[in-house]
C-alpha cells in the first residue's frame, strides 16, 4: 500500500472535504480524487459517502481511517530508531507557532535548523486554538502556543512561563501612576492582538469579568506591531513580557499579573512523536531555562 495514498486519504478524512485537504497537502482537488479512487480499487472497498460538498466515511472507511492513525505512528517510530545519531536527522519536521509568539521562538527554530541542515522544517503562525487542530488533523508534527487544555493522546511539556504586560508611551498618563486598574485602561485606545489570538483571548476575558467594555480599539497581528503601534503614539497595548525590546526609551511597560495572571506556553505533540529524538531534541532547544 503506497503511504503517500494513505495519508491523503486520512487528510480528506478528518476534513470531509477536497478542497480542505488540498490547500494543506498543496496539491490539486482532481488530483487527490484520483488518489483516493486508486486506493479504494486497491483495497476494492468504497471509502467514502459522496455528497454534494462533502464527504463523510462509510464504516470501511471509518475501520481505514483508524489503523492508519496507528501507521503512521508506528513510521514515526520507525524514524526514530533508525536516525538516532543527531547528525543523521533527516526528513520533515513541520511546526505550528501561535500567532503572538514567533518573533520569541524564530532564532531558537532557526538554530536547531542550522545544528541539523539535513532535516527540513517548516514553520506556520496560527492562533493556538488552530495550531491545536492542525496537530490532530496530522498537518503539523507540534505546536506551540497557549494550551490550557488538550485531548487525550496528546502529551504538552511546558516551555516557560510569561505574563502580559501593559505598555505605555513614555509620556504617557498613565506612565506616572503606581497603580493600574482595568477601568484606568478602558479610558484610552487599546492596541489588541486578533480576536483569534490566545493572548487576547486572556486580555477579553478579564475585561468581561470585571464587567468592563472596551470601546476604543485596533487590532493587530503580533505583540511587535503592538510595540510599533504604541511607539508612534496610536494607543496603548499589552504584549506578552518575553516580546518586550531590551532597550525601551521611548516606551514603559506595566506589571498587569494582578489582572491576567501568568500564561503557561507549552510545546504539544502525539505521544509517537516523542519517540523520535529529532522532536526530543527541538523540545530540549526551545525549554527555557528557569
Amino acid at each position: 500500500m503506497d503511504l503517500e495514498k494513505l495519508r491523503t486519504f486520512s487528510f480528506v478524512a478528518r476534513h470531509g472535504s477536497l478542497l480542505k485537504a488540498a490547500k494543506y497537502l498543496k496539491i490539486t482537488s482532481p488530483a487527490i480524487s484520483v488518489q483516493i479512487k486508486k486506493l479504494e480499487g486497491e483495497l476494492g472497498i468504497t471509502l467514502f459517502h459522496r455528497r454534494p460538498n462533502k464527504l463523510t466515511l462509510t464504516e470501511r472507511g471509518q475501520l481505514l481511517l483508524n489503523e492508519a492513525t496507528h501507521v503512521f505512528e508506528a513510521v514515526t517510530r520507525l524514524e526514530g530508531a533508525v536516525y538516532n545519531d543527531r547528525s543523521a536527522y533527516v526528513g520533515k519536521l513541520k511546526i505550528a507557532v501561535g500567532s503572538d509568539l514567533p518573533k520569541f521562538f524564530v532564532p531558537r527554530i532557526a538554530a536547531f535548523s542550522q545544528k541539523h541542515p539535513r532535516l527540513k522544517i517548516t514553520m506556520l503562525s496560527r492562533p493556538s486554538a488552530e495550531a491545536l487542530s492542525l496537530l490532530l488533523e496530522g498537518a503539523v508534527d507540534v505546536a506551540i502556543g497557549w494550551f490550557p487544555k488538550v485531548p487525550r493522546g496528546i502529551q504538552k511539556t511546558r516551555l516557560f512561563s510569561s505574563q502580559m504586560r501593559l505598555v505605555v508611551p513614555s509620556n504617557h498618563p498613565l506612565s506616572r501612576k503606581k497603580r493600574i486598574s482595568l477601568s484606568d485602561v478602558a479610558r484610552f485606545r487599546i492596541i489588541l492582538h486578533t480576536s483569534t489570538a490566545a493572548a487576547r483571548r486572556i486580555v477579553d476575558s478579564a475585561f468581561h469579568t470585571n464587567g468592563i467594555e472596551m470601546d476604543n480599539s485596533l487590532e493587530v497581528g503580533t505583540c511587535e506591531s503592538i510595540l510599533d503601534f504604541v511607539q508612534l503614539g496610536l494607543g496603548i497595548g499589552f504584549v506578552h513580557e518575553i516580546c518586550l525590546p531590551a532597550e525601551r526609551t521611548k516606551i514603559r511597560s506595566i506589571d498587569m499579573r494582578r489582572e491576567f495572571g501568568s500564561i503557561d506556553v507549552s510545546i504539544i505533540y502525539k505521544k509517537a512523536t516523542a519517540a523520535q529524538p529529532s522532536y526530543r531534541m527541538l523540545i530540549n532547544a526551545l525549554v527555557v531555562p528557569g
